[in-house]
């Protein structure tokens, strides 16, 4: 199969996705990898082909933001120069192969990924590094300054995190998102960091149990959870 990786973020997050390209090349995979030139040299010495996004200048700028290390003010750092930014280019550059032959694997946070499994039908794994992305409201990821502790019931944990959707995370990508899926004669979407960005293929956690033991609410009925092995 041929196998696109996009990726964005620090090297917390490219590197991953790096190792996971290499053990599928090993399986005999052709894998591309999307990401800032900032990485090039680092992939292609791995082995793997590569596909730029965006500029060195753009990733060195995003990580020189103050606000991106800030507990409640990074998300929006993210959002504006990461999750937005990328939306029509990794669409745009998906689209450029075929469904038939491609497979997707991608951090629920690349929407471009997503929609071009709606409206293309490519086959989409979505990729968490972090369980914070698996919502629970049993046992609830820890979020700086958002205190869910486990005893509190789980209704009112739905409540809160459907008032984070609205007031905070679908007001920042919302819009846009909604603009880009309307061209594409896609309907609106909301929640889309509680439940639309994952696929409905395959969600793959790439972190052990014993580091976020699986939830009774983490996606499993639609969709498969894939735990990583862990190796010491």
């Amino acid at each position: 199969m041929k196998i696109l990786l996009p990726a964005f973020g620090s090297a917390g997050d490219v590197h991953p996705v790096i190792g996971l390209g290499v053990g599928l090349r090993q399986r005999r995979h052709e894998v591309i990898i999307i990401t800032n030139p900032y990485f090039k040299s680092l992939i292609e010495q791995a082995g793997l082909s590569f596909i730029g996004l965006g500029a060195v200048e753009d990733y060195q700028a995003a990580i020189e933001t103050p606000d991106l290390w800030h507990p409640q003010k990074g998300f929006e750092v993210i959002a504006r120069r990461a999750i937005l930014p990328g939306l029509r280019l990794i669409y745009e550059l998906i689209a450029g192969y075929d469904p038939a032959e491609t497979i997707i694997a991608a951090s629920g946070l690349i929407f471009g990924a997503r929609i071009a499994q709606e409206k293309l039908n490519f086959r989409l794994a979505t990729l968490h590094l972090q369980p914070v992305m698996l919502r629970s409201v049993y046992q609830a990821p820890v979020m700086a300054g958002l205190p869910l502790p486990d005893k509190l019931p789980p209704f009112i944990k739905k409540i809160i995190f459907q008032a984070i959707d609205a007031l905070v995370i679908d007001r920042i990508l919302a819009p846009e998102t909604n603009a880009f899926r309307a061209e594409l004669g896609l309907p609106p979407v909301k929640q889309l960091l509680g439940q639309w960005l994952h696929s409905p293929h395959r969600v793959i956690g790439l972190f052990p149990d014993w580091f976020a033991p699986p939830q009774p609410d983490w996606p499993d009925s639609s969709f498969t959870i894939k735990r990583a092995a862990h190796r010491s």
